[in-house]
């Protein structure tokens, strides 16, 4: 992962830091430009990315190492291109926020089911509408730059 950052022009460091469960949650995991991510940050991260993959595969998978190393991965992805987007001054306004935010709300059948939603995933709503923020950012700012690419089809290998 350094590496591949480094790879980008991103200067890195990686620090070790030793957690025991969940007891310490502000504690800073990883630092991406000038974002911090908390452990509190990561665990809710991390459990969304393990509900959504336990939806998708239609049983309970767990969380090793393999997949907290992925959702780490992944989170400080995210955090850099949302840099890398405001950089290149990408911007979202707060109506598609909204928008996005109303229109997730919907999925649920009832009120109670989205507040036990937000409670199970440790979310306030402010911080569920800046995750929105931050994936609107990113998909606008992917395809501002990869709009034009085009793959065909043979040039997908099949496995």
């Amino acid at each position: 992962m350094k590496g591949r950052l480094e790879e980008l022009g991103c200067e890195c460091r990686i620090e070790i830091i030793k957690t025991t469960g969940d007891k310490i949650q502000d504690v800073p995991l990883a630092k991406v430009g000038d974002t911090t991510i908390t452990a509190d940050e990561f665990s809710r991260f991390a459990r969304y990315r393990l509900q959504r993959m336990s939806m998708d595969a239609g049983k309970k998978l767990d969380a090793d190492t393999k997949f907290r190393m992925q959702a780490m991965s992944e989170l400080v992805v995210s955090h850099l291109l949302e840099q890398v987007a405001k950089e290149e001054k990408v911007s979202v306004t707060d109506e598609e926020v909204n928008k996005d935010f109303e229109d997730s709300k919907k999925m649920f059948k009832k009120p109670e089911d989205y507040d036990a939603y937000m409670k199970e995933q440790g979310m306030t709503e402010e911080q569920l509408k800046g995750e929105i923020r931050r994936k609107l950012l990113i998909n606008k700012f992917v395809e501002s730059k990869s709009k034009d690419i085009k793959i065909a089809p043979e040039d997908v290998q099949k496995e």
